[in-house]
């Protein structure tokens, strides 16, 4: 009783601040709509929103709160004029908004999940796999509804458009599966449905097969798009063979790893896996496997290449080319993670469980994103 009281407050707490919040910001539009509304929540916030969902360069405020999504000549122009302009992508402010935003959601999420007593080991962590899935697509449908004349409203019109702007399709990827859950578990609490995974199972799949059907219906029909299949099977069976031989060596070698971790460790090593397989393909091996013209790489990407360049003889890295060793550390990290939970701790620790999916999702998401994206040529 004692416990349950606790995860009610946690829970309440959450949604007290969020009204406080929401009253507190109501409050300063009222009291000083331009310098709240205008200089902070439309220039930071919303009109970088705009100006995504139409495709455009940034959005120009007009009286009333209306306003114009344009291009780079009209956007100068405005600025020269004096008027309020909301350039597309984030801005130092929004970035930090964005960001807190969403861990404020995430912990709002967890702890009605909590409070419905859904966070229970396996169940979870296979039941919120799914989701994970789900939302490396919708990360490719943002892609390429981005790639469109005027942007996700060209395709589904303003306000729907919003939906695929990119902070929405996180936010989506958070609320998705916390009401699909909670769903679940109230038809289960009423005998409805036997197992309430089955009810997000559902959800989830269906989402799924609507965001790929969608993306693969605009790349058809876009052009600078198009359907690139033939490399999918390939990789995702490559991927499975590698995981499984891969697992089976670390079972021999560290057999108290896999004994610990039990298939959720086997589950994590695939998901990397194919995360590293699609990001190295993606940068050296695109044409050789039927998929579009290979993209620049980045980031961690561009260091590890940077560095094979370096070790490697030009002769042998013309042959291997420079992004392999990628893999050879998400395969690194994989058995890191396998190695730091076992099943009894994920189990009994709600906070181990929530952090495993948690670094499970971190190669999921990207995998299946850039996946789609290999599949649709962007």
């Amino acid at each position: 009783m004692e416990t349950r009281q606790r995860e009610f407050d946690g829970f309440s707490a959450w949604v007290a601040a969020a009204v406080v919040a929401a009253v507190a910001l109501a409050g300063g539009m009222v009291l000083r709509p331009r310098a709240v509304f205008d200089r902070f929540l439309w220039q930071d916030f919303v009109g970088p929103l705009q100006a995504e969902a139409f495709g455009a360069q940034c959005a120009i405020l007009l009286q009333g709160g209306a306003f114009r999504a344009v291009g780079t000549e009209a956007c100068a122009t405005a600025v020269a004029e004096g008027r309020l302009v909301a350039a597309a992508g984030a801005t130092p402010v929004s970035a930090v908004g964005y960001a807190a935003g969403l861990l404020f959601l995430l912990l709002g999420g967890a702890l009605l999940l909590k409070r419905l007593r859904l966070v229970d080991g396996r169940r979870f962590f296979y039941a919120v796999l799914p989701f994970l899935v789900l939302a490396g697509a919708l990360l490719a449908v943002r892609d390429a509804t981005a790639a469109l004349p005027r942007g996700p409203a060209g395709l589904l019109g303003y306000p729907a458009g919003l939906l695929l702007t990119t902070p929405a399709v996180y936010a989506l990827a958070v609320v998705l599966p916390v009401v699909a859950l909670a769903v679940g578990a109230a038809l289960q609490r009423r005998g409805r449905v036997e197992r309430y995974e089955h009810v997000s199972t559902t959800v989830a799949v269906g989402l799924f097969g609507l965001a790929v059907g969608g993306v693969g219906s605009l790349a058809y029909r876009t052009e600078g798009m198009g359907l690139h299949l033939q490399g999918v099977p390939a990789l995702l069976v490559a991927t499975t063979a590698l995981a499984i031989v891969t697992w089976l060596a670390v079972a021999r070698v560290f057999p108290g790893v896999v004994a610990r971790i039990g298939s959720m460790g086997l589950v994590v090593l695939w998901a990397y896996l194919l995360h590293g397989l699609v990001v190295v393909v993606a940068a050296d091996w695109a044409a050789e496997l039927g998929f579009a013209a290979a993209r620049p790489v980045d980031g961690l990407v561009r260091v590890v290449a940077d560095v094979t360049a370096t070790a490697l003889p030009a002769s042998v890295a013309a042959v291997t080319k420079l992004a392999w060793p990628f893999l050879l550390l998400q395969v690194a990290v994989a058995l890191v993670v396998a190695a730091s939970f076992e099943r009894e701790l994920v189990r009994e620790d709600e906070l181990a469980l929530l952090l495993l999916v948690a670094v499970f999702g971190v190669a999921l998401v990207p995998a299946v994103h850039g996946l789609l994206r290999l599949a649709i040529g962007i």
